[in-house]
């Protein structure tokens, strides 16, 4: 029974660990920035002391679509918000500096990848296709997928 629970722990923590560096912020029209998640297991109160640290001049919500909660930072503390709440205030405006900004990004991915060393088994060990969704560099276009 406590190798399960030791099994289970392991990945309720390499998920957390993995989504600190997968989660990308989009901008809001009011300068919040807001992310979408879909992990397996209930991170959110495992990575929330990161991002409060990390990101603490900005005001950010991080929603897992899959509970159907998220978590508003707003310059001093996150907190937990339920749903309703979460997908009123995190209203994509398609800023033009966020569009700019998403374009950037995908581009600069392009450009670092480099053709000849593809290995698309490492590739997915290291990142899984279920984070794909929400990733910004896998988004649009042949390059992506």
């Amino acid at each position: 029974m406590k190798i399960r629970i030791d099994q289970l722990a392991r990945k309720v923590r390499q998920e957390a660990h993995r989504l600190k560096g997968f989660i990308r912020f989009e901008q809001t029209g009011d300068d919040q920035y807001f992310a979408r998640i879909a992990p397996r297991h209930d991170v959110l109160p495992l990575i929330r002391h990161h991002f409060e640290s990390r990101f603490a001049v900005q005001h950010w919500i991080i929603y897992d679509i899959s509970r159907r909660y998220g978590l508003f930072f707003d310059g001093k503390t996150a907190r937990a918000l339920p749903m309703g709440t979460v997908v009123q205030a995190a209203a994509i405006s398609g800023k033009p500096d966020e569009i700019l900004c998403q374009q950037l990004w995908q581009c600069y991915y392009q450009t670092v990848n480099i053709s000849a060393r593809d290995n698309p088994r490492l590739h997915l060990s290291l990142l899984p296709r279920r984070y794909w969704t929400f990733l910004t560099e896998k988004k649009l276009g042949p390059h992506y997928a």
